[in-house]
């Protein structure tokens, strides 16, 4: 369990931070909703991490990577595997030509075509999470 959550809203039109937030890590993820009501308007697009919605109105969509994507994928994973001295299963690589998005968006709102865009955007903030966890040395943190 973390030991801290961070809410964080960007928008990316306008290139600036909506709002931050820091908590205690046993806070769930939903209970931010209400706050960030407040900057949502209509029309806007909101893209949160799995712990924000409600599985029950997920879709599943299937993104088949090109053969240039791929063999990169999985040139990648064979540096990683000498990197760390491990291989994955072979049932395992053959996954690596696709991508799995989970989404409650209805499909009329937001076409496949589209989908692998948004979450390469959403993916931004994961990478941004991992900038900050690394600068700050929160893995070394402890209660």
């Amino acid at each position: 369990m973390a030991g801290v959550k961070i809410q964080l809203e960007y928008d990316v039109l306008r290139g600036q931070f909506l709002h931050v937030q820091v908590s205690p890590g046993n806070r769930n993820d939903k209970t931010y909703g209400t706050t960030c009501l407040k900057t949502v308007e209509s029309g806007d697009l909101c893209l949160p991490d799995l712990g924000y919605f409600d599985l029950k109105e997920a879709r599943v969509i299937l993104h088949r990577l090109t053969e240039k994507q791929t063999q990169t994928r999985l040139h990648n994973q064979t540096i990683c595997e000498k990197k760390k001295g491990f291989i994955m299963k072979e049932k395992s690589k053959k996954l690596m030509g696709m991508n799995v998005y989970i989404t409650n968006m209805p499909s009329r709102i937001m076409p496949i075509e589209s989908i692998h865009v948004l979450y390469s955007l959403r993916w931004q903030i994961e990478i941004l999470f991992k900038t900050w966890k690394s600068l700050f040395k929160i893995h070394h943190l402890k209660r």
